[in-house]
């Protein structure tokens, strides 16, 4: 039976708490962690300050009670958020005017700026919640794309060079290379100093894989420019490689279903990726089979099958390539961490 939800004061990134349960903060006050009060749910949510004006936040829980948490940011960071499992809603309030936008679809990720990040977040009930938060400062933000804001889409640019006044919203599906980013960063195998380092150096990764999707590289002189649906249907092209590394498309079908020729695919994808379909695929794999092994779950024979690889001399020759050591050594030396 559905109840009224329960409304609870949030928090203001790193500022006042109220009524949400247990929290722990660090003794230099970059980092804080609070549990759901008991008769509402389980579970967490997690924030680090990494740099000045970089906020990483992991949430990972299961409410059993309708609530409505309130929150109002103390600055305006532009907001990049990935959702492994449930769906969060939040209605933001600007200048005065409510607006309901859904967020945290699974396989979804969004990236966003509102000049004032006030209003209502809605978890879901009886659903796991798990995701990951990146708050930039603005500033920040502008430096990280620094030389290619002539790349990137018109109502992006305008954010990144400045105009702090406009509201900017995108969703889209999360790739696999950031899946693998934030797979490892929830994974993190270390503690202390090196923990906070490898939490930044994975963020950083997450935020170049996000916004590599959507800086369109500049044509080589004397060649055409791609045209924008060109663009979209390679973009589509890449992402459906990615989504099975056991049984991936094969070529006439993958540009069956994007709608062009393969010819014309295979030679769109490389002027726009600087490589080959088969090749964006190698290294993919070789990637996701390095994330195997550093769960340490897995032995090479299970990773090479994981990705895709009926021969594991073949999977070897590749590793070693790519990687620089035999996955066997690599496996050993992930041994030696824990």
């Amino acid at each position: 039976m559905n109840r009224e939800a329960t409304r609870i004061e949030g928090n203001t990134l790193f500022g006042e708490c109220h009524d949400i349960g247990k929290m722990q903060e660090s003794e230099d006050g970059r980092e804080w962690q609070w549990q759901w009060p008991k008769d509402i749910g389980n579970g967490y949510m997690y924030m680090i300050k990494l740099r000045p004006g970089l906020i990483l936040g992991i949430g990972d829980f299961l409410l059993t009670e309708n609530i409505e948490v309130s929150f109002d940011y103390a600055f305006s960071p532009v907001v990049l958020a990935f959702s492994l499992s449930g769906c969060m809603y939040y209605s933001l309030s600007t200048n005065e005017k409510t607006g309901n936008y859904h967020a945290y679809a699974p396989g979804r990720c969004i990236i966003a700026y509102f000049p004032e990040w006030r209003g209502v977040a809605r978890p879901p009930v009886n659903h796991p919640v798990s995701c990951v938060e990146i708050y930039m400062d603005p500033v920040l933000f502008n430096s990280f794309m620094k030389g290619v804001h002539n790349q990137i889409p018109g109502n992006m640019r305008d954010l990144i060079g400045g105009n702090n006044e406009q509201i900017y919203y995108q969703e889209t599906a999360s790739s696999f290379a950031c899946n693998a980013a934030i797979q490892q960063l929830l994974d993190c195998p270390y503690k202390g100093s090196l923990r906070k380092l490898y939490l930044e150096s994975k963020t950083l990764e997450l935020i170049t894989h996000s916004m590599a999707r959507f800086i369109i590289p500049s044509p080589a002189t004397g060649k055409p420019q791609l045209r924008p649906h060109e663009i979209e249907r390679i973009q589509y092209a890449r992402e459906l490689v990615g989504r099975d590394l056991q049984n991936p498309p094969k070529l006439l079908d993958l540009a069956r279903t994007v709608g062009l020729p393969h010819p014309k695919l295979n030679s769109c994808f490389r002027e726009l990726y600087g490589t080959t379909i088969f090749g964006y695929l190698r290294e993919i794999r070789l990637n996701k089979a390095r994330s195997f092994l550093d769960e340490g779950r897995m032995n090479v024979t299970e990773v090479a099958y994981a990705v895709g690889y009926s021969s594991l001399s073949h999977f070897a020759k590749a590793f070693k390539k790519q990687h620089g050591t035999a996955p066997g050594n690599y496996l050993k030396e992930v041994s030696s961490r824990w």
